[in-house]
């Protein structure tokens, strides 16, 4: 069995106290290591169960939870940066598998088609703005220094 405590009281409570700091529970065996290793983390002295470990920590405040499991296994991965990473490859897969197909660079695909979209934007605006407001427009461009093509 990968991870034994799953089944007994407090166990599954116990790993969420420690994987909720970062840590990875996956590496652990035994049920006594979980156990010790929460000891350690939370420097409290290791009890006999999973369960009045978990307790033992519950009664922590969380706030020195938080202070002791940074201290001991380190700064927490922010969670949202792996996300977003992991919803930017995935996002990327269909632009890849079309450069692959059209057998181009990804990057040079990707700048094509921002510059297509930029260039349709661009007409867009040309239509729904009367001249004198695109006149207005490039005025103040052209005042602060910007240059739109």
């Amino acid at each position: 069995m990968k991870k034994p405590w799953i089944y007994l009281d407090g166990g599954r409570r116990l790993e969420a106290f420690l994987g909720a700091r970062g840590m990875r529970t996956s590496d652990i065996a035994t049920t006594e290591e979980l156990i010790q290793t929460a000891a350690g983390v939370f420097e409290i002295p290791a009890e006999t169960t999973c369960l009045k470990m978990a307790d033992a920590i519950a009664a922590m405040p969380k706030s020195q939870r938080r202070r002791l499991a940074r201290k001991n296994i380190g700064p927490m991965q922010n969670r949202r940066d792996s996300k977003a990473r992991s919803q930017a490859l995935k996002a990327q897969a269909p632009l890849k598998a079309l450069a692959a197909e059209l057998h181009v660079n990804p990057d040079e695909l990707r700048e094509a088609l921002r510059a297509f979209v930029n260039r349709k934007k661009a007409i867009a605006d040309c239509q729904t703005k009367t001249l004198p407001q695109r006149a207005a427009e490039a005025e103040r461009n052209w005042r602060n220094g910007q240059t739109k093509g």
